[in-house]
């Protein structure tokens, strides 16, 4: 007989819709405590697990993708710091409207991102500085914070240049999902290109309970790992600058 794969799931592992099937069986559980730990808490595996029998652990994973090494990091893990100047703010945004619209923003507020997209490729004419900029700051905060195995020289994704109107936003999601062995991504960052003073609401949440400030120029990083929100905007526009930096699997 076949042995089942440690990501496999058995059919007792299936995902249950009732909800009151759902309540009985978290009660009968023996793990329904670390369930809701690991749902609530710990963000680096978080994925709405319906049976608290099936959620990943130190040993098991649904995922084909060990997260032994990244099972114990800290909630709240992402690290900020001032990047661009404000001039350099300036200049990027100047380049907006002659940039090719890829995604136009979905105005529906039930929509899990509402905002516009415009796709900064690698080494794009008179964005070089940028990326050259980029490569030395994240490879020197990887190294200082998180020390992820990243490709050397680092590999960056294109930039997402992303504008956020009023009830522009991005629901609570992750970038990296542990769906395949294949899967690059391993630090996410978030660059701020507005003044705060430019809109209300808005700005970043890393959960559980992370909120990076907004200051113009300043950029966030944290593990793709890590459940992230970008908060409904309620006046006023924000920009930011979306990426993400690339290495091997997980491991």
């Amino acid at each position: 007989m076949k042995q089942k794969e440690y990501w496999e799931k058995s059919s007792d592992e299936v995902v249950i819709d009732n909800k009151k099937k759902l309540d009985e069986m978290r009660r009968k559980s023996i793990n329904a405590g670390d369930y809701d730990y690991v749902n609530e808490n710990l963000m680096n595996i978080q994925y709405q697990f319906v049976n608290p029998d099936s959620m990943p652990t130190a040993d098991y994973q649904v995922f084909p993708t060990h997260l032994k090494n990244n099972w114990d990091w800290p909630v709240d893990e992402y690290h900020e710091e001032e990047f661009l100047t404000n001039g350099e703010c300036d200049l990027i945004l100047s380049k907006w409207p002659n940039l090719l619209d890829m995604e136009e923003a979905e105005y529906d507020v039930t929509s899990a991102r509402v905002c516009d997209i415009k796709w900064v490729t690698h080494y794009k004419p008179n964005w070089e500085w940028l990326f050259d900029k980029l490569h030395t700051k994240l490879k020197s905060i990887n190294d200082r914070f998180f020390k992820l195995n990243l490709t050397d020289p680092v590999c960056i994704e294109s930039l997402q240049f992303t504008k956020y109107e009023s009830g522009g936003h991005y629901k609570s999601h992750l970038d990296w999902k542990g769906r395949s062995t294949f899967s690059t991504r391993k630090l996410s960052f978030t660059i701020n290109l507005s003044d705060p003073d430019d809109y209300t609401g808005g700005g970043l949440k890393i959960y559980p309970r992370g909120y990076p400030t907004k200051n113009k120029g300043n950029i966030i990083v944290f593990p793709s790992f890590i459940r992230h929100e970008a908060l409904t905007v309620t006046t006023g526009t924000r920009y930011a600058l979306i990426s993400w930096v690339n290495g091997d699997a997980f491991k």
